[in-house]
C-alpha cells in the first residue's frame, strides 16, 4: 500500500528557508521605526535652595502622531518650580505647556510630570535629532549631597508612542535619565580655614586648600581641582587626601602649578607606597626660599 502523501526529500530544507524568510521579514518589520529617545540635559549640581533648568530633547522623532510618557524624580531633592522653553509651533504643530502636566494637575503627585502630544490633523510629525521639546526647572530643596534621578516611566502616565504607519504601532520610549545633586563641596567651609575642627588649625584668613564637587557615572575617570586661598609667603606644606575606596580608586596626578616652585609628581605618594590604601599625602618644600 503506497502512504497517502510522502514529502519530497528536500521539504525539510524548503521548511527551514521558509521559516528563515519569516524571521527575517518579522524582524525588519519591527525595526522600521527606532525607538523615541528621551535626553535630559542640565548641569548635574544644584546649588542649596538654587534653581537647576533641565532640558527634554528627542531623537528618532520621525513620523510619529502620538506621544506621552511620564517623568520622575524624589520630590525630597527637587521641587517642580514651572516649564519653559517649549518647542515652537512651526517644528512641531499643537505643542503647548498645557502637553506638560506638572505636580499640580489632577493625577500628578509631588515627583511627577507628564508630556501628551498629538497632532489635531492625525498626520505624522518628525522633528530633527537634538531638538528640545521644553525645559522644566527645578528648586534644589534636598539637603547637601542629597541626589536624584529625573527618568521616564509608566507613573502616572504609560508611555506610548504611536508611528503614522497604517497600523498605529506603538515603538515606544527609551532614556538614560540624568542625575541631579545638591552641592555637596564639603571642602569649601575648610579654606580659608574658619576655625571648623574638620579643617585643620589655623586662625581665621589662613591658608585655605579647596577640592572641586564632582559627580560623575560609575566606571568613568574624573579628575578632582584642588585650588588654594591666600597662598601667600609659604615656604612649605603637607597634607592628606582622604576618599572612600569602595567608591573610588585613585589614578594619579596632573596638571601642577607652574607658580609654585619645585611642584609635581614626585611631592604625591601613598603612606606604604600602597596605591590600594585610601589616603594620598603631599609633602613640598620651597628649597629656594629663604629661611
Amino acid at each position: 500500500m503506497k502512504p497517502v502523501f510522502e514529502c519530497p526529500k528536500h521539504s525539510k530544507y524548503m521548511r527551514r528557508i521558509t521559516l528563515a524568510l519569516l524571521v527575517m521579514f518579522a524582524f525588519f518589520g519591527n525595526n522600521a521605526y527606532a525607538q523615541l529617545e528621551v535626553v535630559f540635559s542640565g548641569n548635574p549640581v544644584v546649588q542649596p535652595n538654587g534653581q537647576v533648568s533641565v532640558d527634554v530633547s528627542v531623537n528618532n522623532f520621525d513620523n510619529l502622531f502620538g506621544v506621552q510618557f511620564s517623568m520622575n524624580w524624589d520630590s525630597l531633592v527637587l521641587q517642580y518650580n514651572n516649564v519653559t522653553n517649549i518647542v515652537p509651533n512651526s517644528t512641531l504643530p499643537d505643542v503647548s505647556s498645557a502637553s506638560v502636566g506638572n505636580p499640580s494637575a489632577a493625577g500628578v503627585d509631588p515627583g511627577q510630570a507628564t508630556f501628551s502630544w498629538f497632532p489635531f490633523d492625525g498626520s505624522g510629525k518628525s522633528v530633527p535629532d537634538g531638538t528640545v521639546l521644553f525645559t522644566l526647572i527645578f528648586d534644589g530643596i534636598g539637603e547637601q549631597c542629597s541626589s536624584t534621578s529625573i527618568i521616564i516611566s509608566d507613573d502616572p502616565r504609560v508611555i506610548e508612542v504611536s508611528v503614522d504607519d497604517g497600523n498605529n504601532t506603538d515603538i515606544g520610549a527609551i532614556s538614560s535619565g540624568i542625575a541631579l545633586e545638591i552641592d555637596c563641596d564639603m571642602m569649601v567651609d575648610c579654606g580659608p580655614n574658619n576655625g571648623n575642627p574638620s579643617c585643620g588649625t589655623g586662625a581665621p584668613g589662613g591658608l585655605g586648600i579647596i577640592g572641586s564637587d564632582e559627580l560623575v557615572p560609575s566606571g568613568t575617570n574624573v579628575c578632582m581641582e584642588v585650588t588654594v586661598e591666600n597662598f601667600s609667603d609659604i615656604q612649605s606644606a603637607e597634607m592628606n587626601v582622604i576618599w572612600d575606596a569602595s567608591l573610588l580608586n585613585y589614578t594619579g596626578t596632573q596638571n601642577y602649578c607652574a607658580d609654585v616652585a619645585g611642584f609635581g609628581a614626585s611631592n604625591f605618594f601613598f603612606i606604604g607606597n600602597n596605591m590600594a590604601d585610601d589616603t594620598l599625602r603631599m609633602v613640598w618644600f620651597d628649597f629656594n626660599a629663604n629661611m
